[in-house]
């Protein structure tokens, strides 16, 4: 496979790739990445150096259990808490927030609470602020979460869930996540703010899997130029009921709430 992947770097005239080798006994470090191998055969992606200097740098109060409050979708905010930031404040949200966007390659956990966080970038507010200092806080807990990568089955699956009209303007926020093997290393994971306002939770749920289908076609390509035979059909998980039927029926139902979806 190495050889067969130098081959078409070659062919294409790009620059000669630089080699790092990896043992159990030295791993690697690149572009603020660690790796690891470890119990001898599984790989471990991390990012403690990169989460060391965050919490060095950035203000977060204390140290948390969890990404964001327990009450982050029930609470009332008051006036003070939705105050938008002054210009000052505004820079300091965008430089954590940019920061915080690059540290998802490796921390899944954090990463539906940060592309929500995203979508307030143009206005953040104090209540945005705070929320952003409890991830960092959660971070100071967590230095050394990472990913195992523990391959067994090269089988990709395609898992999608949607979260209806959590954000204010009534869009629904989605995310999906593509793993070789049921339950197996994560490979890819998306999250965001879905384009549309979908009126029902079936709707917004059709609209996260057309969204993110393409993410398991082109994993499959990408496998098949690494020489992986994906013969199996591909298999999508989803939690709703209605969307799962629609999807079988390929056709909405009569009900008037959704024929014209």
């Amino acid at each position: 496979l190495r050889e067969y992947l130098y081959a078409q770097l070659t062919k294409h005239n790009l620059p000669n790739l630089t080699v790092h080798p990896l043992t159990a006994q030295t791993p690697i470090s690149f572009l603020g990445l660690s790796i690891e191998i470890v119990d001898g055969r599984c790989l471990y992606v991390s990012q403690p150096g990169y989460i060391a200097a965050m919490v060095s740098n950035f203000e977060y109060g204390r140290k948390r259990s969890s990404p964001l409050p327990s009450d982050f979708n029930s609470r009332k905010l008051t006036d003070l808490q939705s105050r938008p930031l002054t210009e000052l404040g505004k820079s300091e949200f965008l430089k954590m927030i940019m920061s915080l966007a690059w540290l998802v390659r490796t921390r899944i956990d954090i990463h539906v609470c940060v592309s929500h966080l995203q979508t307030r970038c143009q206005e953040p507010r104090a209540i945005d602020m705070l929320d952003l200092r409890h991830i960092i806080g959660y971070l100071a807990t967590t230095p050394n979460l990472g990913i195992r990568m523990d391959v067994i089955d090269m089988q990709p699956y395609l898992y999608v869930d949607v979260g209806h009209a959590t954000h204010p303007d009534r869009k629904s926020h989605e995310g999906a996540l593509v793993t070789l093997g049921i339950n197996g290393p994560p490979i890819i994971w998306k999250s965001g703010k879905q384009k549309i306002v979908a009126t029902s939770s079936t709707e917004a749920e059709l609209i996260g899997v057309s969204d993110y289908a393409d993410l398991i076609l082109v994993t499959r390509r990408l496998l098949e130029f690494l020489r992986v035979d994906i013969t199996s059909p591909l298999i999508v998980f989803q939690d709703n009921t209605s969307t799962i039927t629609v999807a079988y029926l390929g056709r909405p139902s009569i009900h008037a709430r959704r024929r014209f979806i």
